[in-house]
Protein backbone atom coordinates (compact mmCIF):
# COMPACT_ATOMS: atom_id res chain seq x y z
CA UNK A 1 0.00 0.00 0.00
CA UNK A 2 1.65 3.08 -1.09
CA UNK A 3 0.72 5.37 1.59
CA UNK A 4 2.21 3.50 4.11
CA UNK A 5 5.12 1.92 2.62
CA UNK A 6 3.86 -1.40 1.87
CA UNK A 7 4.57 -3.73 -1.09
CA UNK A 8 3.40 -7.40 -1.48
CA UNK A 9 5.04 -10.26 -3.20
CA UNK A 10 3.64 -13.74 -3.50
CA UNK A 11 5.41 -17.18 -4.56
CA UNK A 12 3.83 -20.87 -4.05
CA UNK A 13 6.15 -23.29 -1.94
CA UNK A 14 5.96 -26.61 -2.98
CA UNK A 15 1.96 -26.89 -3.93
CA UNK A 16 0.33 -26.34 -0.59
CA UNK A 17 1.97 -23.23 1.15
CA UNK A 18 1.98 -19.63 -0.10
CA UNK A 19 4.23 -16.90 1.22
CA UNK A 20 4.02 -13.34 1.32
CA UNK A 21 7.04 -11.10 1.92
CA UNK A 22 5.53 -7.52 2.82
CA UNK A 23 8.67 -4.50 3.13
CA UNK A 24 7.76 -1.31 4.86
CA UNK A 25 9.65 1.14 3.20
CA UNK A 26 10.82 4.07 5.66
CA UNK A 27 11.02 6.87 3.09
CA UNK A 28 7.21 6.68 3.10
CA UNK A 29 7.18 8.06 6.71
CA UNK A 30 8.55 11.30 5.10
CA UNK A 31 6.07 11.67 2.02
CA UNK A 32 3.05 14.02 3.81
CA UNK A 33 5.91 16.39 4.95
CA UNK A 34 7.75 16.07 1.54
CA UNK A 35 4.98 16.53 -0.38
CA UNK A 36 3.23 19.45 1.69
CA UNK A 37 6.92 21.44 1.50
CA UNK A 38 6.72 20.89 -2.43
CA UNK A 39 2.82 22.34 -2.41
CA UNK A 40 3.17 25.07 0.28
CA UNK A 41 6.34 26.73 -1.41
CA UNK A 42 4.41 26.80 -4.72
CA UNK A 43 0.99 27.83 -3.78
CA UNK A 44 2.97 31.03 -2.04
CA UNK A 45 4.63 31.88 -4.98
CA UNK A 46 1.32 31.61 -7.05
CA UNK A 47 -1.16 33.23 -4.26
CA UNK A 48 0.94 36.21 -2.80
CA UNK A 49 1.88 37.28 -6.48
CA UNK A 50 -1.67 37.48 -6.88
CA UNK A 51 -2.70 39.39 -3.99
CA UNK A 52 0.39 41.34 -4.15
CA UNK A 53 -1.43 42.83 -8.24
CA UNK A 54 -4.95 42.51 -7.35
CA UNK A 55 -7.81 44.80 -7.18
CA UNK A 56 -8.66 44.01 -3.80
CA UNK A 57 -11.86 46.53 -3.30
CA UNK A 58 -13.33 44.42 -6.25
CA UNK A 59 -13.06 40.92 -5.07
CA UNK A 60 -14.55 38.67 -8.60
CA UNK A 61 -17.30 35.83 -7.26
CA UNK A 62 -16.70 32.35 -7.90
CA UNK A 63 -18.19 31.50 -11.49
CA UNK A 64 -20.22 28.35 -9.96
CA UNK A 65 -21.69 30.60 -7.27
CA UNK A 66 -25.61 30.06 -7.46
CA UNK A 67 -25.85 33.21 -4.36
CA UNK A 68 -22.94 36.31 -4.05
CA UNK A 69 -21.91 37.10 -0.55
CA UNK A 70 -20.09 40.33 -0.43
CA UNK A 71 -17.88 39.82 3.23
CA UNK A 72 -16.04 43.13 3.58
CA UNK A 73 -14.50 44.67 6.84
CA UNK A 74 -15.16 48.03 7.01
CA UNK A 75 -12.43 50.61 7.61
CA UNK A 76 -9.75 49.60 5.81
CA UNK A 77 -7.93 50.91 2.85
CA UNK A 78 -7.00 48.94 -0.25
CA UNK A 79 -3.31 49.22 0.99
CA UNK A 80 -4.53 47.62 4.38
CA UNK A 81 -6.72 44.75 3.20
CA UNK A 82 -4.01 43.55 0.71
CA UNK A 83 -1.28 43.44 3.66
CA UNK A 84 -4.07 41.55 5.93
CA UNK A 85 -4.38 39.09 3.34
CA UNK A 86 -0.96 38.34 2.80
CA UNK A 87 -0.27 37.78 6.47
CA UNK A 88 -3.08 35.46 6.45
CA UNK A 89 -1.72 33.58 3.57
CA UNK A 90 1.50 33.22 5.58
CA UNK A 91 0.01 32.47 8.89
CA UNK A 92 -1.63 29.25 6.54
CA UNK A 93 1.42 28.16 4.94
CA UNK A 94 2.94 28.02 8.24
CA UNK A 95 0.32 26.03 9.97
CA UNK A 96 0.10 23.46 6.79
CA UNK A 97 4.11 23.18 7.52
CA UNK A 98 3.76 22.28 11.06
CA UNK A 99 0.64 20.17 10.55
CA UNK A 100 2.69 17.86 7.87
CA UNK A 101 5.38 17.65 10.60
CA UNK A 102 2.71 16.62 13.79
CA UNK A 103 1.92 13.68 11.14
CA UNK A 104 5.10 12.51 9.74
CA UNK A 105 5.89 12.14 13.69
CA UNK A 106 2.79 9.82 14.06
CA UNK A 107 3.33 7.96 10.92
CA UNK A 108 7.22 6.98 11.82
CA UNK A 109 5.44 6.57 15.60
CA UNK A 110 2.73 3.62 13.78
CA UNK A 111 5.83 2.81 11.50
CA UNK A 112 7.59 1.46 14.70
CA UNK A 113 4.72 0.04 16.12
CA UNK A 114 4.18 -1.85 13.11
CA UNK A 115 7.47 -3.48 13.04
CA UNK A 116 7.05 -5.11 16.34
CA UNK A 117 3.49 -6.89 15.30
CA UNK A 118 4.81 -11.03 15.17
CA UNK A 119 4.59 -11.76 11.41
CA UNK A 120 2.10 -15.30 12.81
CA UNK A 121 -0.46 -12.59 13.73
CA UNK A 122 -0.89 -11.28 10.42
CA UNK A 123 -0.32 -14.57 8.71
CA UNK A 124 -3.09 -16.67 6.36
CA UNK A 125 -4.80 -16.83 3.33
CA UNK A 126 -4.21 -15.02 -0.07
CA UNK A 127 -1.59 -12.28 -0.17
CA UNK A 128 -4.18 -9.80 -0.37
CA UNK A 129 -5.94 -10.53 2.57
CA UNK A 130 -2.88 -10.73 4.40
CA UNK A 131 -1.99 -7.21 3.15
CA UNK A 132 -5.71 -6.12 4.49
CA UNK A 133 -4.60 -7.27 7.98
CA UNK A 134 -1.08 -5.24 7.58
CA UNK A 135 -3.71 -2.19 6.53
CA UNK A 136 -5.65 -2.75 9.71
CA UNK A 137 -3.15 -3.11 11.61
CA UNK A 138 -1.49 -0.20 11.00
CA UNK A 139 -4.93 1.80 10.82
CA UNK A 140 -5.80 0.50 14.55
CA UNK A 141 -1.86 0.84 15.92
CA UNK A 142 -2.12 5.29 14.34
CA UNK A 143 -4.90 6.41 16.67
CA UNK A 144 -2.89 5.84 19.74
CA UNK A 145 -0.20 7.82 18.32
CA UNK A 146 -2.88 10.43 17.33
CA UNK A 147 -3.49 10.72 20.82
CA UNK A 148 -0.38 11.74 22.27
CA UNK A 149 0.97 15.03 23.00
CA UNK A 150 3.25 17.03 21.10
CA UNK A 151 5.96 16.46 24.10
CA UNK A 152 4.88 12.45 24.54
CA UNK A 153 5.03 12.04 20.53
CA UNK A 154 8.59 13.18 19.71
CA UNK A 155 9.49 11.43 22.81
CA UNK A 156 8.01 8.20 21.52
CA UNK A 157 9.95 8.72 18.19
CA UNK A 158 12.68 9.20 19.51
CA UNK A 159 12.83 6.50 21.39
CA UNK A 160 13.04 4.09 18.76
CA UNK A 161 15.01 5.96 16.64
CA UNK A 162 18.56 4.45 15.40
CA UNK A 163 20.24 7.81 16.52
CA UNK A 164 19.05 11.16 18.24
CA UNK A 165 17.36 13.76 16.21
CA UNK A 166 19.75 16.23 15.09
CA UNK A 167 17.29 19.57 15.29
CA UNK A 168 15.00 18.18 18.69
CA UNK A 169 14.83 22.14 19.88
CA UNK A 170 13.70 23.57 16.42
CA UNK A 171 10.74 20.91 16.28
CA UNK A 172 10.00 21.74 19.21
CA UNK A 173 10.19 25.67 18.55
CA UNK A 174 8.28 24.94 15.51
CA UNK A 175 5.33 23.53 17.32
CA UNK A 176 5.06 26.23 20.30
CA UNK A 177 5.20 29.29 16.94
CA UNK A 178 2.18 27.03 15.20
CA UNK A 179 0.10 26.70 18.98
CA UNK A 180 0.60 30.11 19.55
CA UNK A 181 -0.63 31.11 15.25
CA UNK A 182 -3.40 28.91 15.89
CA UNK A 183 -4.86 29.34 19.46
CA UNK A 184 -3.75 32.73 20.44
CA UNK A 185 -4.00 34.15 16.81
CA UNK A 186 -0.43 34.81 16.59
CA UNK A 187 -0.37 37.17 20.23
CA UNK A 188 2.31 35.66 22.26
CA UNK A 189 0.88 34.55 25.71
CA UNK A 190 2.21 33.50 29.13
CA UNK A 191 2.40 29.81 27.62
CA UNK A 192 4.53 30.30 24.50
CA UNK A 193 7.39 32.10 26.17
CA UNK A 194 10.46 31.02 27.83
CA UNK A 195 12.15 31.91 30.96
CA UNK A 196 13.21 34.78 29.69
CA UNK A 197 9.84 35.87 28.50
CA UNK A 198 10.26 35.41 24.94
CA UNK A 199 9.25 33.04 22.09
CA UNK A 200 11.86 31.86 19.19
CA UNK A 201 11.06 30.66 16.42
CA UNK A 202 14.67 28.12 15.43
CA UNK A 203 14.62 26.39 12.02
CA UNK A 204 17.40 24.78 9.81
CA UNK A 205 18.27 26.12 6.58
CA UNK A 206 21.49 26.14 4.53
CA UNK A 207 24.11 29.11 3.61
CA UNK A 208 26.27 29.67 1.07
CA UNK A 209 29.23 31.77 1.52
CA UNK A 210 32.93 31.66 0.63
CA UNK A 211 36.42 32.32 1.81
CA UNK A 212 38.70 35.36 0.48
CA UNK A 213 42.53 35.09 0.27
CA UNK A 214 43.27 35.73 3.69
CA UNK A 215 40.65 32.85 4.45
CA UNK A 216 37.84 35.49 5.95
CA UNK A 217 33.96 34.11 5.29
CA UNK A 218 31.79 35.92 3.41
CA UNK A 219 28.06 35.01 3.07
CA UNK A 220 26.54 35.26 -0.20
CA UNK A 221 23.22 36.14 -1.43
CA UNK A 222 21.78 35.87 -4.43
CA UNK A 223 23.14 37.91 -7.31
CA UNK A 224 26.18 38.35 -5.19
CA UNK A 225 29.59 39.26 -6.78
CA UNK A 226 32.44 36.79 -6.81
CA UNK A 227 35.93 36.73 -8.42
CA UNK A 228 36.90 33.82 -10.46
CA UNK A 229 37.77 30.70 -9.16
CA UNK A 230 36.00 31.35 -5.91
CA UNK A 231 35.49 28.69 -3.43
CA UNK A 232 31.77 28.82 -2.51
CA UNK A 233 31.07 26.40 0.39
CA UNK A 234 27.29 25.18 1.58
CA UNK A 235 26.89 24.82 5.52
CA UNK A 236 24.12 23.93 7.93
CA UNK A 237 22.92 26.84 9.96
CA UNK A 238 19.88 27.51 12.58
CA UNK A 239 18.22 30.52 11.94
CA UNK A 240 15.99 32.18 14.57
CA UNK A 241 13.33 34.93 15.22
CA UNK A 242 12.69 35.96 18.51
CA UNK A 243 8.96 37.70 19.67
CA UNK A 244 8.01 39.14 23.14
CA UNK A 245 5.44 38.64 24.87
CA UNK A 246 2.38 40.61 23.79
CA UNK A 247 3.87 40.49 20.44
CA UNK A 248 2.06 39.38 17.49
CA UNK A 249 3.93 36.39 15.39
CA UNK A 250 5.12 37.66 11.81
CA UNK A 251 6.65 35.47 9.46
CA UNK A 252 8.49 37.69 6.73
CA UNK A 253 7.07 36.84 3.80
CA UNK A 254 10.34 35.89 2.59
CA UNK A 255 11.07 33.61 4.80
CA UNK A 256 7.98 31.35 4.17
CA UNK A 257 10.18 28.92 1.34
CA UNK A 258 12.71 28.92 3.88
CA UNK A 259 10.38 27.19 6.68
CA UNK A 260 9.05 25.13 3.75
CA UNK A 261 12.94 23.89 3.29
CA UNK A 262 13.27 23.63 6.79
CA UNK A 263 10.84 20.71 6.56
CA UNK A 264 12.53 18.84 3.89
CA UNK A 265 15.51 18.90 6.42
CA UNK A 266 13.18 17.91 9.64
CA UNK A 267 11.73 15.23 8.09
CA UNK A 268 14.59 13.51 5.78
CA UNK A 269 16.55 13.75 9.20
CA UNK A 270 13.59 11.60 11.17
CA UNK A 271 14.03 9.19 8.15
CA UNK A 272 17.46 8.63 7.83
CA UNK A 273 17.33 7.69 11.53
CA UNK A 274 14.07 5.33 11.03
CA UNK A 275 15.02 2.16 12.03
CA UNK A 276 15.83 -0.79 9.16
CA UNK A 277 12.78 -3.16 8.79
CA UNK A 278 13.93 -6.45 7.41
CA UNK A 279 11.68 -8.44 4.93
CA UNK A 280 9.41 -10.68 6.44
CA UNK A 281 7.95 -13.95 5.53
CA UNK A 282 4.56 -14.75 6.35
Amino acid sequence: MASNGWQKGGGMVGQATEKVTVTLDRNAVGRVAYQTASEVSDIFSLAFTVIAGADVENIPTNPDQHMHFSLKTRGRSAAEQREAYQRRLVAMCFSDLARAIRETLETACAHMELLKTPPETLAGGSPDEVLERVVARMEAIRPSAQALNYPQLLKRVQDGLSAPLTWTPELHSFQTVRNCLEHRGGVVGERDVDQNGQLTLSLPTVELYHLDAEGNETAMHFDAPTQKETQVMLRTITRTQTFNLGQTVSIPPRDVKEVAFAVLMLAGDLVAKMPASDRQEI
